[in-house]
């Protein structure tokens, strides 16, 4: 697969969720009080960010999947595929891999869309935690004071 298609995907990944981002902005500056929004409107756009996301996938799959499966039929039509496949453990490895991180990225996506509670908890449990905090809040305070912010 030639790299300007991984590059192509990529582009279309952060532009989507970017859009996805933007849409979700305003409820976060509207729960701060910083600014003041209709909740019709805040809830439009939060209706917005899943199926934008969803639109991503689907968008960089095919990115991804037309070019690597051209490249397979190539390669099976020069009778070289089977030197080509460079796997650990067969069929059988490929496969306990995909569950086993299958099943992480699943949990991964259940925690951030449906426990509000997950990621805040996973974040202040890591060791040495409020030291890191206190370690990057100092050193962003002596940038700004430095720069006269």
């Amino acid at each position: 697969m030639r790299q300007y298609f991984v590059k192509l995907a990529m582009a279309v990944v952060m532009l989507i969720v970017t859009v996805s981002r933007a849409c979700a902005v305003p409820r976060y500056l509207a729960d701060l009080g910083w600014i003041s929004i209709d909740p019709g409107i805040v809830m439009v756009l939060n209706s917005l960010v899943f199926p934008t996301m969803v639109l991503t996938m689907a968008a960089v799959t095919p990115t991804v999947l037309v070019p690597m499966i051209n490249v397979r039929r190539m390669l099976g039509r020069m009778g070289v595929l089977a030197d080509a496949l460079v796997t650990t453990g067969g069929y059988r490895g490929v496969a306990l891999k995909m569950l086993l991180f299958g099943a992480i990225s699943a949990g991964n996506y259940y925690l951030l869309f449906r426990d509000v509670n997950a990621w805040p908890l996973f974040v202040t449990t890591i060791p040495h935690a409020s030291m890191l905090i206190a370690l990057a809040l100092s050193t962003a305070e002596s940038i700004l004071l430095s720069t006269g912010h």
